[in-house]
């Protein structure tokens, strides 16, 4: 015989809960209520947060940009100087401007967020984005030459005395010796090509001086830095 049962569910076994009263039941629950100060404050401790590590970068690179302004006006305060003092002999003159020398290639040799930016821009020659004494073009130009004089080198020493490495190595300074040649030529026929189209960078490099004007427009940052404590002077 069955045992008789409740509902269709047999004695002594747990009734299964009623699905739809459960789903009312949490329905039913009310969420706590937050008030607008409540929300703003979490709100503010979350920009906070968001905000703290790009000011840590702001901040980095402030503080990157002083120190390069800083090197660059006292290497050129300097240099400045330096000619200035006729009594200076003429081994201590070069001396001095060698050191001043060696302070410029620090800065050349220096990649910064603004170069980045300028290397990125299509519009990077409109003037938008103020350029330093040497442009991201300039550093890697400088770069590509060091590079390549050293290959050239290189590879010079292995083709001129032949008996150092075997047959296999000297074909292959030879082979690396030609197209870094060939490069480095095509780099400075096209470096005299734009000497000729812009007489005032050739001004520049004879006299190691340029108009206010060229160099607001070609190097704008760097004729801020140079003209910005002595505003009479032409160049």
């Amino acid at each position: 015989d069955q045992p008789p049962t409740t509902g269709g569910v047999p004695d002594g076994e747990p009734a299964a809960p009623d699905s739809a009263s459960a789903c009312g039941d949490e329905d039913d629950e009310e969420e706590l209520p937050i008030t607008k100060a409540e929300l703003d404050s979490i709100k503010a401790k979350f920009r906070d947060i968001a905000a703290r590590p790009v000011h840590k970068v702001a901040e980095a690179r402030a503080r990157k940009k002083r120190r390069l302004e800083g090197a660059l006006d006292k290497a050129k305060k300097k240099a400045q100087g330096i000619m200035e003092q006729e009594e200076l002999g003429a081994r201590s003159k070069a001396k001095a401007i060698s050191k001043a020398y060696r302070a410029d290639l620090g800065i050349l040799n220096r990649f910064t967020h603004a170069d980045w930016r300028w290397l990125r821009s299509r519009s990077r020659r409109d003037g938008t984005i103020p350029v330093g004494k040497f442009s991201a073009g300039q550093k890697i130009i400088s770069w590509l030459v060091a590079g390549s004089t050293g290959v050239l080198l290189g590879t010079g020493v292995l083709l001129y005395w032949p008996d150092l490495v075997r047959l296999s190595w000297r074909a292959g300074a030879t082979f690396v010796h030609d197209w870094f040649a060939l490069g480095l030529g095509l780099l400075v026929v096209g470096h005299v090509t734009y000497a000729v189209r812009d007489p005032e960078s050739r001004r520049g490099m004879r006299t190691g001086r340029v108009s206010r004007s060229w160099a607001k427009v070609e190097h704008e940052a760097w004729a801020d830095e140079i003209t910005g404590d002595r505003p009479s002077d032409p160049t």
